[in-house]
C-alpha cells in the first residue's frame, strides 16, 4: 500500500462513480472543490447540465505573467459488458497497481497534479497563477471544455497547458482530432418473401461499408500526427426480420490530422460512396499539434527526463482530448499531454494505473510548476 497523497486521492476519485453517460460528475467535482478551497484556491463550479459541473480552481500569484494550467476530465467511459477481475469502483491496490475505471484515464493524472499544486499553495512566495481546469463530459465530445472555452474571457491569459491524459509519463506533443458522422440509407419496404418488390436499405449501406473499408487517404502523412483513420463503430437497420428494411444507418469515426479540412474529407468519402447515402456530421473535435521546438516544451522535456530517465521524442496520441479546444480558445498556448496512465489501458476492462507512475507524475508536475515560477 502507498501512503503517497496522490495515490490516496486517486483511490478516492475512482470510488466516485462518474461513468458517462450519464456523467454524474457533481460529487467528484465538489469533493475536489472543498479540498482545493482549504488550500487557498479560488473555486468556480459551473454546470453544463444539471448535476454536471466544470470545476475551475485558481491559485493566485503576485505577477502578471500568464498562468500555467493543468487540465483533466472527471467523467469516465462505461464499465462494459465484460466482468472485471477486481471491483471497478473500489480503487484497490495490488502488485503496485491501482485497479478501477478511470485510474488510467484519467483520475490518476488529476490526483497527481492536484497534489503537486497543493504543494505550491504552501509556498511562501507565489509568482504566477496556477489554474486547474477539470471538465465534465469529455468522453462524449468535450462539451465541458467547450463551455470553458466559451467563457474564456473571465479566466485571463493562459501561458501553457499540461493535459494529464494517459501517456505513461512521456511528453506527447499533440493528438488526432475526431469527427463522428452518421451515414444513412433509405429503401422501400416489402414483404420478406418478396424482396424484389422492395429496395433493401441495409444492402445500400453494406456497399458503402465496403467502400469505406477500402478508402485510402491520398495526402502525405503529417510529420507528427500521421494519417487520418476511419472506423465504422455502430450499424443499425430494419425493424423486423420478415420485411425488406427501408432504413439503415451507421456511425463513422473519423480521426483527423491538422491541417486537413474535415469538410473536405467528408466530401471525398461522399463522392466515393455515391449519392444514395446521406452523411450528417454529429461531432467534431480538432486535432492538436504543438511546436516541438517551443522553448517551454523543450524545458518540460528536460524536466521529465530528469525524473524518468527516458529520452523524450516527438510523439502524438491517437485519441482526442480537451487540450485542442482549450488551446484554440487561449491564443494557441503551447499544450502538451503528460500523465501517468497507460494509453493502451484507456477504456479497457480491468483498467489500472501504476502506483509508481502516479508518484512519478506528481514529482514531474511539481518541477514544471517550479520552472514556471522561476521564469516568471
Amino acid at each position: 500500500m502507498s501512503s503517497h497523497p496522490a495515490v490516496q486521492l486517486t483511490q478516492d476519485l475512482v470510488r466516485v462513480d462518474t461513468v458517462n453517460p450519464p456523467g454524474q460528475e457533481e460529487a467528484c467535482a465538489r469533493l475536489l472543490a472543498e479540498r482545493l478551497a482549504k488550500s487557498g484556491f479560488e473555486i468556480e463550479l459551473s454546470e453544463i447540465a444539471p448535476g454536471r459541473p466544470n470545476l475551475v480552481a485558481r491559485l493566485r500569484g503576485t505577477s502578471c505573467k500568464p498562468a500555467l494550467c493543468f487540465s483533466g476530465h472527471l467523467d469516465t467511459v462505461p464499465l462494459g459488458a465484460e466482468s472485471w477481475t477486481r471491483p471497478p469502483l473500489a480503487g484497490e491496490i495490488h502488485d503496485g497497481r491501482i485497479s478501477g475505471r478511470g485510474t488510467t484515464d484519467m483520475k490518476g493524472g488529476i490526483a497527481a497534479f492536484i497534489v503537486a499544486a497543493e504543494t505550491y499553495a504552501g509556498a511562501t512566495e507565489r509568482v504566477a497563477d496556477i489554474v486547474l481546469m477539470l471538465s465534465a463530459s469529455e468522453e462524449t465530445g468535450c462539451q465541458g471544455a467547450a463551455a470553458i472555452a466559451e467563457s474564456r474571457g473571465k479566466y485571463g491569459k493562459i501561458g501553457a497547458f499540461v493535459v494529464a491524459e494517459p501517456t505513461a509519463n512521456a511528453v506527447m506533443h499533440g493528438h488526432k482530432g475526431a469527427t463522428w458522422a452518421r451515414l444513412s440509407a433509405k429503401g422501400r419496404t416489402a414483404h420478406g418473401s418478396m424482396p424484389d418488390l422492395g429496395v433493401n436499405a441495409i444492402y445500400k449501406l453494406a456497399d458503402a461499408v465496403r467502400i469505406i473499408r477500402a478508402f485510402r487517404f491520398s495526402e502525405d502523412p503529417h510529420p507528427l500526427l500521421g494519417v487520418p483513420s476511419l472506423n465504422v463503430g455502430t450499424i443499425t437497420g430494419g425493424q423486423n426480420v420478415n420485411s425488406v428494411p427501408d432504413t439503415a444507418s451507421l456511425m463513422l469515426d473519423l480521426r483527423t490530422v491538422w491541417p486537413r479540412s474535415t469538410d473536405r474529407i467528408l466530401k471525398q468519402i461522399a463522392s466515393a460512396i455515391g449519392p444514395d447515402i446521406d452523411i450528417s456530421q454529429q461531432l467534431s473535435v480538432p486535432s492538436l499539434a504543438t511546436d516541438i521546438d517551443d522553448p517551454w516544451v523543450k524545458r518540460v522535456e528536460q524536466l521529465v527526463e530528469s525524473v524518468t530517465g527516458a529520452s523524450q521524442k516527438p510523439s502524438a496520441a491517437t485519441f482526442f482530448t480537451d487540450g485542442a479546444i482549450l488551446r484554440e480558445a487561449f491564443d494557441l498556448a503551447p499544450t502538451i499531454l503528460l500523465g501517468p496512465g497507460e494509453p493502451s489501458l484507456a477504456h479497457q476492462t480491468d483498467e489500472w494505473c501504476s502506483v509508481d507512475r502516479i508518484e512519478e507524475a506528481c514529482a514531474m508536475y511539481k518541477l514544471i510548476i517550479e520552472d514556471w515560477q522561476r521564469s516568471a
